[in-house]
């Protein structure tokens, strides 16, 4: 008796289950599923309130967006929006009330976000592998993104989103930014320029702790 096509088609879904339970052992005490590595872009300053503390946006970093708050009640913040933003995000920072500027350290550039709209209006490009981590504003018209791979400070142009200038800094791999309360000056924090070596003439050195016992 020649098999039918039904026959034929369970016996192939019986040697497909049988190959999948010999590839894919079954989940025990013995032999539990792998564990899952979340790999995330580090984060620099991920939260931020805006300037009359009515909203909190905060980068989620996994998911490539931008959450928005309502924190008029501090108790019982309620989520506005998850707006799509760069790959990456690891800073947010609002420069007007509608307007905020996000970091986007895997896509190497920075999204001007409008809240009302719930959009990016722009997206400014920091360059190929420079991993920008922060952005601050400050003097006239100027956002400063630190650059943590190109080892710079890249200055725009808050109105034109145009580059202003790049300049280089002494220290290795810039993350994040401060600004002085006059707005004149920009303080960048490092992350690698711990492991130099300084030498100290013997007078000026500090006494030496006692050696343990």
């Amino acid at each position: 008796m020649l098999p039918t096509r039904r026959s034929s088609a369970v016996v192939t879904c019986l040697l497909v289950l049988a190959i999948l339970f010999v590839l894919v052992p079954a989940t025990t005490a013995d032999n539990p599923p792998p564990s899952f590595a979340n790999l995330e872009a580090a984060q620099t300053n991920p939260i931020r309130l805006s300037a009359d503390s009515t909203n909190l946006f905060a980068v989620n970093t996994p998911n490539d967006t931008l959450s928005v708050f309502d924190v008029t009640r501090p108790g019982n913040p309620n989520l506005l929006d998850e707006i799509p933003v760069g790959v990456g995000p690891v800073s947010a920072n609002p420069r007007t009330q509608d307007e905020v500027w996000v970091v986007n350290q895997v896509s190497n550039s920075v999204s001007v976000v409008s809240v009302s709209q719930g959009i990016v209006t722009d997206t400014i490009e920091t360059g190929a592998g420079t991993e920008p981590m922060d952005v601050v504003f400050a003097g006239t018209n100027q956002a400063y993104v630190s650059c943590s791979r190109s080892n710079t400070i890249a200055v725009f142009d808050t109105n034109t989103h145009a580059l202003i200038s790049t300049v280089p800094v002494f220290g290795g791999s810039p993350r994040a930014l401060a600004v002085s309360q006059d707005g004149n000056t920009v303080y960048a924090a490092f992350a690698i320029s711990g492991n130099a070596t300084t030498i100290i003439p013997a007078n000026l050195a500090p006494p030496q702790p006692p050696p343990p016992e």
